[in-house]
Protein backbone atom coordinates (compact mmCIF):
# COMPACT_ATOMS: atom_id res chain seq x y z
CA UNK A 1 0.00 0.00 0.00
CA UNK A 2 1.31 3.82 -1.11
CA UNK A 3 1.57 6.04 1.73
CA UNK A 4 1.37 9.77 1.69
CA UNK A 5 5.18 10.03 1.35
CA UNK A 6 5.05 7.79 -1.62
CA UNK A 7 2.73 9.93 -3.74
CA UNK A 8 4.86 12.93 -2.78
CA UNK A 9 8.10 11.02 -4.26
CA UNK A 10 6.37 9.42 -7.50
CA UNK A 11 5.13 13.47 -8.22
CA UNK A 12 8.57 14.86 -7.82
CA UNK A 13 10.01 12.05 -9.76
CA UNK A 14 7.02 12.89 -12.51
CA UNK A 15 7.79 16.14 -12.12
CA UNK A 16 11.35 16.39 -12.61
CA UNK A 17 11.29 13.89 -15.56
CA UNK A 18 8.32 15.94 -17.21
CA UNK A 19 8.26 19.33 -15.70
CA UNK A 20 4.43 20.69 -15.84
CA UNK A 21 3.74 17.94 -18.79
CA UNK A 22 3.46 15.88 -15.85
CA UNK A 23 -0.35 16.67 -15.52
CA UNK A 24 -0.58 15.74 -18.84
CA UNK A 25 0.80 12.31 -18.50
CA UNK A 26 -1.22 11.94 -15.56
CA UNK A 27 -3.91 12.78 -18.21
CA UNK A 28 -3.48 10.26 -20.41
CA UNK A 29 -2.14 7.59 -18.22
CA UNK A 30 -5.74 8.04 -16.46
CA UNK A 31 -7.95 8.04 -19.75
CA UNK A 32 -6.13 4.63 -21.15
CA UNK A 33 -6.77 2.89 -17.31
CA UNK A 34 -10.34 3.80 -17.57
CA UNK A 35 -10.82 2.97 -21.17
CA UNK A 36 -9.02 -0.75 -19.91
CA UNK A 37 -11.57 -0.70 -16.80
CA UNK A 38 -8.58 -0.47 -14.44
CA UNK A 39 -10.50 1.29 -12.19
CA UNK A 40 -7.52 0.82 -9.27
CA UNK A 41 -5.30 1.88 -11.03
CA UNK A 42 -6.91 4.52 -12.91
CA UNK A 43 -7.31 5.91 -9.27
CA UNK A 44 -3.71 5.78 -7.58
CA UNK A 45 -3.20 7.81 -11.38
CA UNK A 46 -5.94 10.66 -9.99
CA UNK A 47 -4.53 10.85 -7.02
CA UNK A 48 -0.65 11.19 -8.37
CA UNK A 49 -2.24 13.98 -10.51
CA UNK A 50 -3.77 15.55 -7.37
CA UNK A 51 -0.50 15.92 -5.66
CA UNK A 52 1.67 16.45 -8.79
CA UNK A 53 -0.81 19.93 -9.37
CA UNK A 54 -0.76 20.55 -5.98
CA UNK A 55 3.26 20.35 -5.96
CA UNK A 56 3.53 22.52 -9.55
CA UNK A 57 0.89 25.28 -7.96
CA UNK A 58 3.04 25.58 -4.59
CA UNK A 59 0.27 24.44 -2.33
CA UNK A 60 2.63 21.14 -1.60
CA UNK A 61 6.48 21.60 -0.59
CA UNK A 62 8.24 18.49 -2.65
CA UNK A 63 10.67 18.38 0.60
CA UNK A 64 8.73 18.26 3.74
CA UNK A 65 6.76 15.26 4.37
CA UNK A 66 2.71 16.32 4.40
CA UNK A 67 1.13 15.94 7.67
CA UNK A 68 -2.61 13.66 7.08
CA UNK A 69 -5.53 14.84 9.46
Amino acid sequence: MLNAGDFQDLAYWLIDAHGTDALQWADRAIAELDLQGDDERAELWRMLRSVASDMIAGRLDPLKRPTLH
